[in-house]
């Protein structure tokens, strides 16, 4: 038996999987808990399907419960224990949960299972998982330390930190890569994938998926990255213009497309008022404007806004001086067609709409532009 943390901190995960699996002839699998908190006798622990659907409970006496179900190794659920979520999937034997309370006075789940399930793999993953990120904390904290109280600290410094981060998500995604198969179908794939999922770029999120097994393809959510990577990659660089109808607060429509010009390049920016990295990149872009306007129309898109009347957009206009074309797009259906992750999101297109330049920084639209003008 092993022990796991409740709380694996902030960049590992806050769910502690419990993976429960069975052979093709055995009919159910056993998850016996003991040792629960007094204060949820009585209540029921909820079994949740994939996509967050009570399908199932068992009632909570005397300190524990048994939960049996038929054996289905193919299928993610999770059951909530007080308010401690445990994600598991059936795999052939019997299984123990007990809740207790270590020297240190922190909640631990002490669980029980063959070495060679993924129960006790997914356990492994989350104890690497959860040992390089206090290793990187500490470190970064460490670091922090440092810095005399009032004080900023140095560029040299931030340096130093970003390089730690960077460390961390590369080892990070080592050891997640480790657990995974491409194809895979168990629950071990499953928690490797969904750590991995936030470390993949779209194309590489794309592949993955494709390969990915039914576990993995029935998560809603990983399915929603899905949709937005495949737009993403599909709207690169090589990718082309996608059309479409934007409807502002006020119901007003008009398309993408009508804010193109023949024989012009045309650069999409996907901007927020709230966005602080958007409003920084307002001056250059109206030099960009101001500059290029013989060979370049532009439009802005407001998106994710967080009112329902446009009044923080129209104060981003006045406030910035936007005089090129602008438009809030009330339903943010931009974002989905184009698999906008975050703002601002610069798209620039040849004057046939293929994808020339897709990224963040303005000034890499100016360096682009400064190149196709000559």
């Amino acid at each position: 038996m092993k022990r796991i943390s409740l709380k694996l901190g902030v960049l590992a995960s806050a769910m502690a999987l419990l993976a429960i699996a069975c052979q093709p002839n055995q009919k159910e699998f056993k998850l016996t808990a003991t040792g629960l908190p007094e204060g949820i006798n009585g209540t029921y622990a909820k079994v949740y399907d994939i996509n967050n659907e009570v399908i199932d409970s068992v009632l909570i006496q005397n300190g524990g419960f048994v939960y049996t179900t038929p054996a289905d190794d193919t299928v993610a659920r999770t059951i909530m224990v007080g308010e401690t979520p445990i994600a598991f999937s059936c795999e052939e034997g019997e299984y123990t949960l007990t809740q207790q309370t270590d020297e240190a006075g922190n909640t631990n789940l002490v669980r029980g299972g063959k070495e060679t399930s993924s129960f006790v793999k997914v356990q492994a993953l989350n104890d690497e998982v959860a040992a390089v990120n206090k290793k990187y904390t500490d470190l970064i904290n460490a670091k922090m330390a440092t810095v005399p109280e009032g004080e900023e600290p140095s560029e040299e410094l931030i340096n130093e930190i970003n390089q730690l981060q960077s460390d961390f998500f590369k080892e990070y995604r080592a050891i997640s890569e480790k657990y995974y198969t491409d194809g895979g179908n168990t629950i071990l794939d499953y928690t490797a994938f969904s750590y991995l999922a936030g470390q993949y770029d779209d194309a590489e999120y794309v592949e993955h998926f494709d390969a990915a097994g039914s576990m993995i393809k029935n998560d809603k959510d990983l399915q929603a990255r899905y949709n937005m990577a495949k737009a993403a990659v599909s709207t690169s660089v090589g990718g082309q213009f996608v059309d479409y109808e934007i409807v502002n607060p006020a119901g007003e429509s008009k398309m993408l497309s009508e804010f193109r010009e023949e024989g012009k390049y045309f650069l999409l920016d996907f901007f927020a008022s709230w966005c602080g990295p958007c409003k920084r990149s307002m001056p250059t872009l109206a030099e960009v404007e101001k500059q290029y306007s013989k060979i370049l129309s532009s439009v802005s898109i407001a998106v994710w806004e967080r009112d329902n009347d446009g009044a923080a957009y129209a104060e981003v206009v006045k406030t910035h001086k936007i005089t090129w074309a602008t438009m809030q797009d009330a339903q943010s259906k931009g974002v989905e067609l184009y698999g906008v992750s975050g703002v601002p999101t610069f798209i620039l297109f040849s004057p046939e709409g293929e994808v020339l330049l897709r990224g963040h920084d303005i000034d890499e639209v100016k360096a682009k532009l400064e190149e196709l003008s000559k």
